[in-house]
């Protein structure tokens, strides 16, 4: 049945906007040949007045003192972020974990936290007021999210933009869009969030020097690839809805 209705709404429409391209290889290519010809990919990026509230950093991180680890957003996928409370948590100072957001898990991690001298809840935050406040005060993003869901598998969430922008390092899942883009920019690490012991093993990656050399080429690439321009795009899907 939906599917008989997605097919019909994509033979009757004028264009078919995504916000990966892994929804068009891994999806709709498949589901719908000859889509292709008629879909816009238009990434999810950081908002321009966003970017024009917050300068991008002029300089790459360089950790000093315990290394700083942010998860910022929804939080999800209890087993990801389960996994890595515990291992900062054995780690003892030599690493942070903070959260910020919220979401279903919260309570779970509010209650580790009042635990922990290094685990840390900062509560729910405005993007468009605090995104890069918050950057500024973490040294890594975590962005491991559950890959078994085919939707994480192909999107491109908006973690990936924020962080090339203010040049803070990601982690991500492997076998995901994200991690090819992860590795094709340079910009974080990638972890298997299936393998037994995986949080332990991605904190023994973490460095100052490593860090900083992702940061480093993440500062590097030009905004072009982190923050939307929606102005040029709009007018365009307007106008081809009037032909």
């Amino acid at each position: 049945l939906i599917a008989g209705a997605e097919r019909r709404i994509l033979n009757n429409c004028r264009a078919l906007v995504v916000t990966s391209p892994a929804f068009i290889t891994d999806y709709f290519a498949h589901m719908h040949p000859g889509i292709e010809g008629k879909t816009w990919v238009i990434e999810n990026m950081l908002a321009r007045d966003v970017a024009e509230r917050f300068p991008r950093p002029d300089r790459p991180i360089a950790p000093n003192g315990p290394l700083r680890i942010g998860y910022i957003g929804l939080f999800k996928y209890e087993h990801c972020i389960q996994c890595l409370m515990e291992a900062v948590a054995r780690r003892g100072p030599r690493f942070e974990l903070h959260f910020f957001g919220d979401g279903p898990s919260k309570d779970r991690i509010t209650t580790f936290v009042e635990k922990h001298d290094n685990l840390f809840y900062h509560g729910s935050f405005s993007s468009q007021r605090d995104i890069g406040n918050i950057y500024q005060s973490v040294d890594v993003s975590y962005a491991v999210y559950d890959h078994s869901d085919p939707n994480i598998r192909i999107a491109l969430p908006n973690k990936l933009y924020e962080s090339l922008y203010f040049g803070v390092p990601i982690i991500v899942a492997e076998d995901t869009y994200l991690a090819t883009r992860v590795r094709e920019t340079g910009c974080g690490l990638v972890v298997d969030p299936r393998k037994e012991g995986f949080a332990d093993e991605m904190l023994d990656r973490l460095d100052g020097d490593t860090l900083a050399a992702c940061s480093r080429r993440a500062l590097a690439l030009d905004t072009l690839h982190m923050v939307e321009r929606y102005d040029e795009v709009i007018p365009k899907l307007i106008d081809l809805g009037r032909t």
